[in-house]
């Protein structure tokens, strides 16, 4: 019998590409043994386990592009580049409630991968560890240039994606055989190392944490032997790959409203038009 798995690699606000395919695969009733995610698509994954797909679509279109959450207003008032207090600790508990019961109850086991900054490793939280206050939910969305590292227990936790951006390898490490992997890049996108202006910022920021910025400059060669295991599954017929199916003008971190709208619809729009091969995926 057939395990499968659902897997999604961040993207910041072009995460809203996934959150389109997730609401198709919500409407279409296709559920997951489990459910791996890296930054912000986290969130999203956070929804569509707890099958609250009005939330996940709201957050995607209107609330990413919330003037509280990027540019000058979040520099302003949380000393950061992006709004993460508001985030988490506004909109996901009273403009979309994220109830964390529905999460701990689903049946789908769900994984967000957080990075660790003392012990220097990947730490993937589950169902069972997400806690009320959305720590690891937050760590899991902070970029390292972008916001200040969230302290748990002692710790301090950043974005998985420091070690992994597609976490393919750890969703076969959870025994699923067929996967369902979202990438928020259209297929002509190529990774390329940090430039000379980040890199010293990330050299300054992070001096003592030589570990992370040996992880952070190896980046490049992680994604793309994550994407080769990728490609290789679907070759086999083991995965499918969902991605824009063309280009789209929304960065990381930025978007107006009707970008994020459009990227909603075409993931959703991507989702549909495949839909004879995805069913034949899962064996309908």
């Amino acid at each position: 019998m057939n395990k499968w798995g659902l897997v999604t690699e961040g993207g910041g606000m072009r995460g809203a590409y996934t959150a389109g395919c997730l609401k198709w695969l919500a409407e279409k009733n296709f559920e997951f043994a489990t459910a791996t995610s890296i930054s912000a698509t986290a969130v999203f994954n956070a929804y569509f386990v707890a099958h609250d797909i009005e939330a996940l679509e709201k957050l995607g279109i209107e609330l990413m592009s919330d003037k509280h959450n990027v540019g000058v207003l979040p520099a302003i008032t949380e000393l950061q580049l992006l709004g993460y207090h508001n985030m988490f600790d506004k909109l996901l508990r009273n403009v979309v409630p994220l109830y964390i019961d529905n999460i701990r109850k689903a049946k789908t086991l769900m994984q967000l991968g957080v990075y660790c900054m003392e012990d220097h490793e990947m730490i993937w939280v589950d169902n069972k560890l997400i806690d009320d206050k959305l720590r690891y939910l937050k760590a899991s969305c902070v970029l390292p240039v972008a916001g200040r590292s969230v302290k748990i227990d002692g710790k301090h936790y950043l974005d998985g994606g420091v070690m992994t951006m597609m976490p393919i390898f750890r969703a076969l490490e959870l025994g699923n055989d067929r996967l369902f992997c979202i990438t928020t890049k259209h297929e002509s996108y190529v990774r390329t190392p940090n430039g000379k202006i980040l890199s010293f910022f990330i050299d300054l920021m992070y001096r003592r944490y030589p570990k992370m910025r040996e992880s952070i400059n190896e980046r490049v060669n992680i994604y793309y032997q994550e994407m080769d295991k990728v490609d290789e599954l679907v070759k086999k017929g083991q995965a499918i790959l969902m991605r824009p199916s063309r280009l789209y003008d929304v960065s990381r971190l930025k978007a107006t409203k009707e970008d994020l709208a459009g990227l909603f619809e075409l993931g959703y729009q991507d989702c549909e038009n495949r839909k004879e091969e995805i069913s034949a995926f899962f064996n309908r």
